[in-house]
């Protein structure tokens, strides 16, 4: 501990299960910021699929496209797909 307030830094235990725990030195707001960070990245990855049918009604064509809207707003890609 006296190591980690000599630098500055904060001691973060990283695993308790273990014997003995795992602890490292970092800075805490920098480490937050990179699980945010890596969360978004891998939240996004995913690409969301939406299937349309050739004698699709006007009203469900609407709501289909709303519906691929929001999905554009929240992940950045669709896929759509047309059936015969």
């Amino acid at each position: 501990m006296s190591l980690a307030k000599e630098k500055g830094l904060d001691l973060v235990v990283v695993n308790r299960n273990t014997y003995p725990p795992i602890a490292k030195i970092l800075d805490w707001g920098k480490y937050q910021y990179q699980i945010q960070k890596s969360k978004k990245k891998s939240f996004r990855a995913e690409i969301k699929e939406i299937q349309l049918k050739i004698k699709i009604e006007e009203h469900d064509f609407q709501t289909k496209a709303k519906r691929a809207e929001k999905f554009l707003q929240k992940y950045g890609k669709i896929k759509v797909g047309v059936m015969l």
